[in-house]
Formats: structure tokens, C-alpha cells, sequence
């Protein structure tokens, strides 16, 4: 009788054992295939994330080589994807769902920082203050919204601004009390400066100004700060821009290679100051006033870069070769 039981009571031990070892294997198996799914998705979405990567490179310096502007019809990237844009150490990175990062080079870059899309408007304009500098690439959502702010006396600034209305949605106004549309991507850029902009600020309205007078592009931050501009495009710049950090970032881009360019016509003036020999060429004070301008580190540069153009202009009017 008691080895009935013991033969009972080892079976029954035997049985439980064989359904903890399943179970226990079952919970390996399972956890090995939810690891391979996440493995997988992860994969996928990296996979993803360089694929669109490299449709917004590519695309980027298409437009940079042979367009005026995109539109989101031209510009798609295939798929809804958060983007990120940064600048630093004056060179512009993007970053795809937080996993694919890439550096965009030789590239001058204006744009919002983070965007959850699937298509952008995209415009370019070229930089010359004198000579040639840089393609400046504006990124642009589709759903922006530019309102113009300007009084009487500031037609003829207003009249300068060229805007691609083909791709942006514009409002000009002269009135103060802007109401904004709701739940939009707002820029109002003032075409003179404004003491009270308190009433206008929201989590989706950028406010931009413009000094003419100073020279001077105010942004309408925490605090209010202000830089100076070159051009209108430097005012597309900050329209287009984040915030007055990632403007003054890209800005100091496009110094960089203001003064690289300059140092080139330098040496380029300077060697036609030694193949030419006719007295009435002298390039010795342009070349002294570019090298100048190479190793100039204010902004206020227009009157160096003034006088740099009379004398490549003055140079062509004797018969001799220009610099640029």
C-alpha cells in the first residue's frame, strides 16, 4: 500500500515538474520573440528614418543647385517623421525620430527647429553683398501663416520684399490689432519697430521686426534682441528662423565664408597686381581692403564692402581686369 502511494506521489511530482519546465520555456520563447518584434521594429524605423534622411539631403541640394522654390507637392518626403533642425559651431544638423542624425554640408540653412511632417515648402536665394557668398536655403511649413505689418512709411521697404508668394501664404496689414488665425504657424514681421507687442505673443506666433534705420532685425523673444542685417535676405533669414540663436548661428556661417571668399579675391588681386603691368592697374589697395575684410570681426561691414566695390568697379573703367 505505502509503494502505491510513493509511486502516486513521485508521478504527480513528475507532472508538476514537466509543467514548470513548459511554462518556464513557453516564457523564454515569448520573451525571445517580443525582443526579435521590438528588434525588428526598431530596425524598421531606423531603416525609415535614413531613407528620409537622405530624401531631405537630396532634395535640399537640388533645390540648392537648379530651383528657385519647392512646394510640398514637390517636396515630399514619402511619410510623416519628426525632424529636428539645430545649428551649432555654425554648421546646421537635422535629426529623424530621434534616431538618424545628419550634418547638412556647405549648406546656409533658415528654418523652425522641430517639425512633425511629411512635406515641406522650400525657397533659395543667393547672398551678395558684393560678390558672391552663399546660397541661403529657407524651410519653410506649409501652413505658415507671414502677416506684413507696415504704416505709410514703409511702402518702399515693403515694395523691396520678395517673397515667393507662389509658396507662402501672406497677409499684409496696417493694424496693430493682428487677429491672428488659431492654431497656425504664425510669423508677423513689423516693418518698423513696435514698443508693445505683449497682446500678439502665444506658443504659435513669432514676432519679428525690422529697423531699417539701424540696419538692425528685432526679435520679440523673453527679451528683446536685436541683429544687424545685410540684405533682404538676411531678413528672409530671421522670418524663417527659430529664434535669434539659431539666426545668429547660421549668420555667423555666412560670415565665415564672407571672409574665405574675401582672402581668395585678396590673393587673386594680388596676383594680377604682378602679371599686369600697366600703371593705371594698380591692385594694391583693393587687395590690402579685402585681406581686410577677411580678418574683420564686426558686422558692420557694408562701408568696407562699399568701398571694395568702387574699386573693383573703378579698376574695370581703366581696361583692367576686375577682381570680381
Amino acid at each position: 500500500m505505502l509503494l502505491i502511494i510513493f509511486n502516486f506521489m513521485k508521478r504527480g511530482q513528475s507532472e508538476q515538474f514537466n509543467w514548470v519546465f513548459v511554462l518556464v520555456a513557453g516564457a523564454i520563447i515569448l520573451g525571445f520573440f517580443v525582443m526579435f518584434v521590438f528588434k525588428y521594429q526598431d530596425l524598421q524605423q531606423k531603416k525609415l528614418s535614413v531613407n528620409v534622411g537622405k530624401i531631405l539631403d537630396e532634395n535640399i541640394k537640388l533645390l540648392e543647385t537648379t530651383e528657385l522654390y519647392l512646394d510640398d507637392k514637390e517636396f515630399d518626403l514619402g511619410l510623416r517623421v519628426k525632424i529636428d533642425f539645430y545649428c551649432q559651431d555654425q554648421e546646421n544638423f537635422f535629426e529623424i525620430n530621434d534616431y538618424f542624425e545628419q550634418k547638412l554640408k556647405n549648406i546656409v540653412l533658415f528654418s523652425d527647429a522641430n517639425y512633425v511632417t511629411d512635406s515641406f515648402d522650400a525657397w533659395i536665394t543667393s547672398w551678395n553683398p558684393g560678390f558672391f557668398v552663399a546660397n541661403f536655403v529657407y524651410l519653410i511649413n506649409p501652413n505658415k501663416v507671414i502677416y506684413l505689418y507696415y504704416t505709410q512709411n514703409d511702402i518702399e521697404l515693403l515694395n523691396t520684399l520678395d517673397f515667393p508668394e507662389e509658396i507662402l501664404n501672406f497677409k499684409k496689414v496696417n493694424n496693430i490689432n493682428i487677429d491672428v488665425e488659431d492654431k497656425k504657424d504664425v510669423v508677423i514681421l513689423f516693418l518698423t519697430p513696435v514698443q508693445s507687442v505683449n497682446s500678439l505673443k502665444s506658443d504659435n506666433v513669432k514676432l519679428r521686426g525690422i529697423d531699417s534705420q539701424r540696419k538692425e532685425i528685432i526679435f520679440y523673444e523673453d527679451q528683446q534682441k536685436r541683429s544687424k542685417y545685410i540684405g533682404n535676405e538676411m531678413i528672409y533669414g530671421a522670418v524663417f528662423s527659430e529664434n535669434y540663436d539659431m539666426f545668429e548661428c547660421a549668420k555667423a556661417n555666412v560670415f565665415n565664408r564672407l571672409k574665405k571668399v574675401a582672402k581668395l579675391y585678396s590673393l587673386k588681386a594680388s596676383f594680377l597686381n604682378r602679371v599686369i603691368t600697366k600703371v593705371e592697374c594698380d591692385y594694391n589697395q583693393i587687395s590690402s581692403e579685402l585681406n581686410r575684410l577677411s580678418q574683420y570681426e564686426g558686422e558692420d561691414i557694408e562701408e568696407i564692402m562699399a568701398s571694395i566695390i568702387e574699386q573693383n568697379n573703378e579698376l574695370g573703367g581703366r581696361g583692367c581686369a576686375v577682381v570680381f
